[in-house]
């Protein structure tokens, strides 16, 4: 987060703060719920945190661990085991959304964080449905909020383009890695492998699958032992056959590995030399954060949010353009070796920096639609 966003570290948490555990529940802990994950862990870290979904609290057990660097999804399948009652949030609350918000308001402050509004940008790559949704968070239910944090610079400019917020409610909070906050969850060494390339995305329309898929096969710039491994598991409007129905050519190999545990994620990142993602629209870019303080070469469409990842490096190429990757490919920066995650990244996206955001917002929200505080960290 840039320091025109950044609020002061002292920033304190005065009244109680419910996190809405809706996104974790999903069979596949992906995107929005890996971002509420981290942001429960980070905020349990500084205030008594307090977890609801729906109309109930959730009470998860004294033994569970609040720490950054372990499985996610085993973490969040616990916190949807937990025992739940009524809830009940006392006076001077303060609720945070991080998925659809609710159409009501359950909390005396509330806080929604934005991660995209892709839906109303690339209709054809959605359901009618999320269609539906996000047609209804922008109309009316974000005006809900006394305030809203954008992932990046690129969601806070849709959010005043598409919406009737007013600016001064929107602040922009640029999470930190979505994987190995503070350690490698595969410790042991593993070689750098040039010739492997990787992408981590739910394979989705607006993934740009058939794209990559195509470049891998016919670019000439490629060595003749290439691989591409894909992972991630399939979503909605898609198919394994957008990949096209070509697994090899040649010595090429492309390897569909699916869902894959937080430790071999690591893994496959610190082996592969390289990464393409040509998404055609981004929020914030977990994998591209993630790649990078892994030490990934990464190559990525020059679009959305993605482009605020120029300063680390990235080179970026027309998604619909597969001569552009070519070029990009022939320019990226070799891939290195990471003893330990944290990286120069760590300065811009901070999981650290959006709690003092949340913190000082939420002291700033002492009246549905006051907003002083957000104002002083935008």
């Amino acid at each position: 987060m840039s320091s025109s966003n950044s609020c002061e570290s002292s920033a304190r948490f005065t009244a109680p703060v419910y996190l809405d555990a809706a996104p974790l529940t999903s069979s596949r802990l992906t995107g929005i719920g890996r971002y509420t994950a981290r942001l429960a862990i980070a905020l349990a870290a500084r205030t008594r945190l307090r977890l609801y979904l729906d109309r109930s609290e959730l009470h998860p057990s004294p033994r569970l661990d609040w720490s950054h660097d372990q499985d996610l999804g085993r973490w969040a399948r616990a916190v949807g085991r937990s025992p739940r009652s009524q809830l009940s949030p006392p006076a001077g609350s303060v609720g945070i959304c991080s998925g659809t918000r609710n159409t009501t308001r359950r909390f005396d402050h509330e806080i929604s964080i934005i991660h995209d509004l892709t839906p109303l940008f690339l209709p054809e790559v959605h359901v009618a449905a999320t269609i539906r949704d996000f047609q209804r968070l922008a109309a009316s239910t974000l005006l809900l909020a006394d305030a809203l944090i954008a992932d990046s610079h690129a969601t806070r400019a849709d959010i005043e383009l598409l919406t009737d917020v007013p600016p001064a409610r929107i602040v922009v909070g640029r999470p930190g890695a979505s994987l190995c906050v503070q350690r490698h969850l595969h410790p042991s060494a593993v070689s750098r492998r040039p010739e492997v390339g990787i992408m981590v995305a739910t394979l989705e329309p607006r993934k740009n699958a058939a794209f990559l898929a195509d470049w891998f096969f016919d670019s000439p710039v490629l060595p003749e032992n290439a691989e591409l491994w894909w992972v991630g598991s399939k979503g909605w409007l898609a198919s394994k056959s957008d990949l096209g129905t070509r697994r090899s050519r040649g010595g090429r190999k492309l390897r569909l590995l699916g869902a894959v545990s937080d430790k071999e994620l690591c893994r496959l990142y610190r082996t592969a030399g390289w990464m393409a993602y040509p998404s055609l629209y981004e929020g914030f870019g977990f994998p591209v954060l993630d790649a990078l303080r892994h030490g990934v070469s990464v190559m990525c469409a020059g679009n959305s949010s993605l482009i605020e990842f120029e300063p680390a490096g990235v080179t970026f190429f027309d998604p619909l353009d597969p001569s552009s990757l070519d070029r990009c490919f022939e320019r990226r920066r070799p891939a290195e070796d990471v003893i330990a995650p944290p990286h120069p990244l760590d300065e811009q996206f901070s999981w650290d920096r959006v709690v003092d955001l949340i913190a000082s917002t939420a002291a700033g929200c002492s009246s549905r639609g006051e907003t002083s505080v957000v104002s002083q960290c935008a």
